[in-house]
């Protein structure tokens, strides 16, 4: 439950899909590398890529993410419920 959330990757990983969401509510996300880096995460089915943000986004159906050991990716979305989607607003790397 809420509105922010974090992970540290320590091996590949799938971001679940997250229940009982709101229209409108909006969600943030800290992914940050562990100590060795290069982690790949795969979205779940619910987060929805615009055709601007896809390209720095996304590739081969996984986030693009800073590989770097302990760097930090931000993302962030809005829940429309009318397409039961997360539209994915923005995107910073590498802190």
């Amino acid at each position: 439950l809420g509105n922010d959330f974090e992970v540290t990757l320590t091996g590949a990983a799938t971001l679940s899909n997250p229940t009982n969401l709101t229209d409108g509510q909006i969600l943030r996300y800290r992914i940050i590398q562990d100590g060795t880096g290069g982690r790949v995460l795969t979205p779940g089915s619910i987060f929805n890529f615009g055709s601007d943000i896809t390209t720095v986004a996304l590739s081969g159906g996984n986030f693009v993410l800073s590989t770097a050991p302990s760097k930090t990716d931000y993302f962030s979305g809005i829940y429309r419920s009318s397409t039961n989607k997360i539209d994915i607003t923005g995107i910073l790397k590498g802190y």
